[in-house]
């Protein structure tokens, strides 16, 4: 019973929203910066696109099958979207929604070449996975406007 109360209090430990905030702000910058270069600089649909619409790798995604699968067209509307919900969770809008799409768009984008990425794209996909459940809107958000920073639990 004791070890379970030090569980308890060691989870149940709270403290200000803005770390947390600031973390969701660095992640959402760095990914949209990532999106925008690979977008205007072409690579992106080089090495995300499969090799049978013309890329430089064979890409096994099964359920991007289901859209047709890794075609110029639908690699250029993930890197759009994931721009653009990158953006808005850096904002902090609608931040839940947007981490967890910002989290899903650019796990299948970095998922589609395993050669194309690295260590940094595997950090920032371990760190919005920890941010999709966290309270990271808490602080210095569009949602969180005109109010004081949240307690947040600190694990």
């Amino acid at each position: 019973m004791k070890a379970w109360s030090r569980w308890s209090s060691l989870i149940d430990r709270r403290g200000d929203a803005t770390p947390l905030a600031v973390a969701r702000i660095v992640a959402g910058f760095t990914i949209a910066f990532h999106l925008q270069a690979m977008w205007l600089s072409g690579i992106g649909v080089s090495v995300w696109v499969d090799q049978k619409f013309g890329g430089l790798k064979g890409v096994d995604l099964d359920w991007l099958e289901s859209f047709g699968g890794a075609t110029p067209a639908n690699v250029r509307a993930l890197m759009a979207l994931g721009f653009v919900v990158s953006l808005l969770m850096m904002a902090g809008v609608f931040t839940r929604v947007t981490t967890v799409a910002t989290y899903l768009v650019f796990r299948v984008l970095t998922g589609l070449n395993d050669h194309a990425g690295g260590s940094s794209d595997d950090l920032l996909i371990n760190g919005l996975f920890l941010l999709m459940l966290s309270d990271c809107g808490g602080a210095l958000s569009w949602d969180n406007r005109g109010k004081p920073a949240r307690s947040v639990p600190m694990w």
